[in-house]
């Protein structure tokens, strides 16, 4: 029996749902539930045959290499292997996320036609996750967090952080866009409804950031306008319905940009929940990270007496900044082979292909929000995934071509 397709379907549908209310447990089971996948998803490999060159293979493995090496000479090795207690994105993490980008670029290449199935059950189950969401915004709690049912409150859903769920909901979003411009119905449009508000309603400004680009890029760059204006209109008429709810809890979190950017000319340490001083604190670090980084999951420690001194011990011991974060804690060679196997995954893009362009618009914006915010396992591994897809099937059409000319 292959279990390359079940295996997929859980991770995108379930995975996303688990929830444990306090913060090490529900990663730590999520850290469990990707070595699992990540396990059998080597045998599935390894049994089947499946592994397939494309260009692809020479970037992922110079990064995961690269990754490896900063690993084995850090100070901190359990942290680099396993990861920081309420983070688990050590090396065998992002191992893990390598095996499963293989296998979804599998099943992309020999299966094409599984990857919009299993794209269509991913967002019924997302708009489950955004239903929980708008729901707590609205005051009724459906997670058993401990705060009680009643509350109102910025939406997280099953994420236990709204920063998380906002990086979440925009992966969602170009897929979310697309199968409404594809073909515009009551399902289309409720799942757009879903995913965007409830984007909104997570209050994740990065998130913010690159959903305004994503729309810019889908409207000068998607090749069908025919339906874009009802898509303006169905983001407008939400935005308008959100905007007054809860003593205008929206308009103030966006109109804190003014703020925010007066903080940064300032030079002020506390910009944008302190990331500037985690910027600048990284930027020192850079130099000493060039052939190899301090180890996966070790960011914390480059000047640990000097974040907690400012915002405390229960600090997020990330750079808020995946460019930064890679560089400083698994040096420069890791960062530059990464985004080098990005390029890889994206550069045949067809965007004349839906789901091509879905694909290519859900990694630009991923990458666009990466300068504000973390990796997160609760997120990555999907990622990840997409990432496999969208390169099995690009790869599939350009073969395809290939074979009938």
């Amino acid at each position: 029996m292959n279990l390359s397709i079940p295996i997929l379907v859980i991770l995108f549908t379930l995975y996303p749902l688990i929830y444990v209310h306090t913060f090490p447990e529900t990663f730590f089971i999520r850290w469990v539930i990707l070595l699992m996948a990540g396990l059998i998803a080597a045998y599935i490999m390894i049994r089947n045959k499946l592994l397939r060159k494309n260009k692809c293979i020479i970037p992922l493995a110079l990064f995961i290499s690269f990754v490896f090496i900063s690993t084995v000479f850090s100070h901190y090795p359990y942290e680099a292997w396993v990861g920081i207690s309420y983070r688990f994105t050590g090396f065998l993490s992002y191992l893990c996320f390598a095996v499963l980008f293989l296998l979804a670029f599998s099943v992309a290449f020999r299966e094409p036609e599984k990857v919009n199935k299993i794209i269509d059950l991913w967002l019924l189950s997302a708009s489950i996750i955004a239903s929980i969401g708008l729901l707590q915004y609205f005051g009724i709690n459906l997670i058993p967090d401990g705060t009680g049912v009643f509350v109102v409150n910025k939406s997280y859903s099953t994420f236990s952080h709204s920063n998380h769920f906002g990086t979440f909901i925009l992966m969602v979003f170009p897929f979310a866009a697309l199968r409404f411009l594809q073909k515009p119905g009551i399902r289309s449009t409720l799942i757009l409804i879903l995913i965007y508000g409830s984007l909104l309603t997570s209050l994740c400004r990065g998130a913010f950031i690159g959903m305004a680009f994503g729309f810019i890029i889908l409207v000068r760059y998607y090749p069908v306008k025919k339906y874009l204006l009802s898509a303006a209109v169905i983001m407008f008429l939400v935005t308008a319905a959100l905007m007054p709810a809860n003593n205008w809890m929206l308009l103030k979190q966006i109109a804190t940009a003014q703020s925010e950017l007066d903080m940064a000319v300032a030079g002020d340490p506390k910009t944008g929940s302190f990331r500037l001083l985690v910027w600048q604190e990284a930027l020192k670090a850079l130099p000493g990270s060039i052939v190899i980084g301090t180890g996966p999951d070790t960011f914390l420690y480059i000047s640990q007496e000097k974040f907690e001194e400012v915002q405390g011990k229960g600090w997020p011991g990330k750079a808020h900044n995946i460019y930064l974060e890679i560089w400083v804690t698994m040096g420069l060679l890791s960062l530059l082979s990464y985004l080098w196997f990005l390029k890889s995954c994206a550069s045949d893009t067809n965007r004349g292909i839906p789901i091509e362009f879905a694909f290519f618009l859900m990694v630009v914006i991923y990458l666009i929000q990466g300068f504000f915010l973390v990796d997160v396992l609760s997120v990555y591994p999907l990622f990840w995934m997409l990432l496999g897809f969208y390169a099995g099937l690009t790869n599939r059409r350009i073969d395809t071509d290939i074979a009938t000319s």
